[in-house]
């Protein structure tokens, strides 16, 4: 069974031409799945038509296919049907997750809205159920972290806030964009390890957009590989991120800091 089906996705820009370029490509629903390639590589823009948030002045073809109770056809779904699937089924979690938050409410607050009106849980229970997820997901002090606002978190914890939000409102898919960046390794593999055990224990399927490709390795199943808009390759993430795979992953892998700054590009 998939989680997500593209089949001949291709952007347009009457300036900037050809954005994505026939993607094809099958999430499957079990296993965390990652869409790896560098800067301007078109990782982001991709997501945001999964998630049918297609940007102004862009044409939009082939199909996106979302599988939950039943399969949506993403691209031909209303405003509406679209608003109320991201607000159920999907969440998107952006690069810059502090910029998804309310800066006037709290920590606390952010969660507790959609326990209460989306669960329909009382006051009292939303806030014992969110000290619980709080501890779970390493929020602490978690009697400190509940009165704080997003500005006064660092990078890995609005991540972790907006997860929070995610399992709250039980959605069943979660996309991160770039969720390790600008944590140092071992904050990034921390928060690696929290998504790995949220993934299992909490039967979420997690797509995480990212270049840190040792990262992927060790954490995804599948993925699936871009360059400049097209499809490079996908499949089982260990095979497809081996350091002997397509010519351009192993200059992704010759580019990394430990090799220094001289990488040439000529073989691909």
């Amino acid at each position: 069974m998939n989680k997500f089906v593209l089949k001949d996705v291709s952007v347009f820009h009457k300036d900037a031409g050809t954005l994505l370029d026939h993607i094809s490509f099958s999430v499957p629903e079990e296993g965390i799945f990652s869409i790896l390639g560098e800067t301007g590589s078109g990782k982001t823009l991709l997501v945001k038509i999964m998630v049918g948030l297609r940007p102004y002045g862009m044409k939009t073809e082939g199909e996106v296919i979302y599988y939950e109770d039943k399969s949506y056809s993403i691209l031909k779904l209303s405003k509406k049907k679209i608003h109320l699937l991201r607000g159920s089924s999907l969440l998107w979690i952006p690069q810059n997750s502090g910029g998804a938050l309310n800066p006037l409410l709290s920590c606390e607050k952010q969660v507790l809205l959609p326990l209460e009106k989306k669960i329909g849980l009382s006051k009292k229970e939303a806030k014992e159920r969110i000290r619980v997820l709080f501890d779970y997901l390493g929020l602490c002090p978690t009697e400190k972290v509940l009165t704080m606002y997003p500005h006064e978190l660092s990078g890995g914890m609005k991540v972790r806030l907006m997860i929070a939000i995610g399992i709250a409102m039980e959605s069943k898919t979660l996309i991160l964009d770039e969720p390790t960046k600008g944590l140092d390794d071992e904050l990034g593999f921390q928060l690696m390890e929290l998504l790995h055990r949220v993934s299992k224990e909490k039967k979420m399927k997690l797509i995480i957009i990212t270049h840190d490709l040792p990262l992927a390795r060790k954490y995804t199943d599948a993925c699936a590989v871009l360059y400049k808009g097209k499809l490079i390759d996908t499949g089982d993430a260990k095979k497809v991120l081996s350091k002997d795979g397509h010519p351009y992953l192993r200059a992704l892998w010759n580019a990394l800091p430990v090799h220094g700054m001289e990488v040439s590009m000529d073989e691909y």
